[in-house]
């Protein structure tokens, strides 16, 4: 896993209100943004077992809380300012996300499985 991979799943969820600026603050790779992806605003909801505790801010380090995955609910046609309504939704769809990604991951096959196939 890269650096930069390593560094995004160990913060809390990540609320982009706009690629340039994430960009300038090493949160996310601008030309790879604007070459695949095309959103133009992001949410990287870490979906970590055990889930963090609501509201949690800071950054978390704790090497017994897994990453299972990323949720990101994009927008596509400008900037946006994401709510503390929005901040507390997704932090809750977290909390019930989380476990169907676990029991999802850990049923998946392992990745020689998978290269074999």
């Amino acid at each position: 896993m890269s650096t930069f991979a390593l560094k995004l799943i160990r913060v809390p969820s990540i609320y982009v209100e706009g690629l340039q600026k994430a960009a300038n603050e090493d949160i996310l790779n601008l030309e790879f943004e604007t070459s695949y992806v095309l959103h133009s605003t992001f949410i990287y909801g870490h979906a970590r077992w055990p889930p963090l505790p609501l509201g949690e801010t800071e950054h978390f380090v704790d090497e017994a809380r897994l990453f299972y995955g990323s949720v990101q609910p994009a927008v596509f046609n400008g900037s946006r300012t994401w709510s503390e309504e929005v901040h507390d939704l997704m932090e809750k769809c977290l909390v019930k996300i989380v476990p169907v990604m676990k029991a999802l991951a850990e049923t998946a096959p392992s990745l020689a499985e998978f290269n074999n196939a």
